[in-house]
């Protein structure tokens, strides 16, 4: 809200990983979610996961 009133615009400060979601949040199905998200074919960007 502070942001918002200094800059007159809806802004989002970071630009970091959202986890609200909706779906499976059990142990079991957040590894599933996130091993896709890690095994997922991407252009070389210079960032490995190991997966």
């Amino acid at each position: 809200m502070l942001l918002a009133t200094w800059t007159g615009r809806p802004h989002r400060p970071t630009k970091d990983l959202d986890l609200l979601g909706l779906g499976d949040a059990s142990a079991e199905g957040l590894q599933e979610i996130f091993r896709d998200i890690c095994q997922a074919e991407v252009e070389p960007d210079g960032l490995e996961f190991d997966a």
